[in-house]
């Protein structure tokens, strides 16, 4: 019972479990598909239409990244019945996602360099670090912010490098030291933005 507890697939956390993880396969399985078709294809030209595929893309895109992040913590709210698991999964992702949809609005359009990019999403990862000792529901906002930014280096719809950062994310969100990791990866990346021949 107790390695049950402890456990994020322990056996009263395995449905959980097994939910978060259809769950991020259908969200790949929708961004392969826009992938491999195109927005405008999808959307059907410019203008508004694409605005709304442009802000779809960037919200599943960034569900489906922070999704799998917080495994754990839907897995122990999960001990406490699925409604439990619900609420914390929508409240843990909602805000990221809404976060991302305007960031990629605001930045994608926007000609911002790499080093302008290097610096935002160290800084937004070190605000992470931070937050992420306090009981608010600030934490993983950052990272969502630093998502759409390594996400524009790498292109929008650069599937290879959406997995990458993907498991990226996942690896940081995962990492015993998590805050040291994280406020360590800002600092990298801000290094990176000063030091770095872009």
């Amino acid at each position: 019972m107790l390695l049950a507890q402890s456990s994020p697939v322990g056996q009263t956390t395995w449905p959980a479990f097994a939910a978060v993880a259809a769950a991020t396969a259908v969200g790949w399985a929708a961004l392969i598909a826009i992938g491999t078709t195109g927005l405008e294809a999808i959307c059907g030209g410019s203008g508004l239409g694409l605005a709304a595929a442009t802000a779809l893309m960037w919200g599943l895109m960034a569900a489906t990244m922070m999704l799998p992040c917080a495994v754990h913590e839907i897995c122990d709210a999960a001990q406490d019945g699925w409604r439990s698991a619900t609420r914390f999964a929508l409240r843990c992702i909602a805000p990221s996602t809404l976060l991302a949809v305007a960031a990629g609005a605001a930045l994608g359009p926007a000609p911002i360099g790499t080093p302008a990019l290097l610096s935002i999403a160290g800084l937004a990862f070190i605000a992470e670090a931070y937050w992420s000792a306090r009981p608010t529901s600030l934490t993983r906002l950052g990272s969502a912010v630093a998502m759409i930014c390594l996400q524009l280096i790498g292109g929008a719809m650069d599937l290879g490098w959406m997995a990458l950062v993907a498991v990226w994310m996942l690896v940081l969100a995962l990492a015993p030291a998590r805050r040291l990791v994280t406020a360590v990866t800002g600092s990298t990346l801000l290094g990176l933005a000063v030091f770095g021949n872009f």
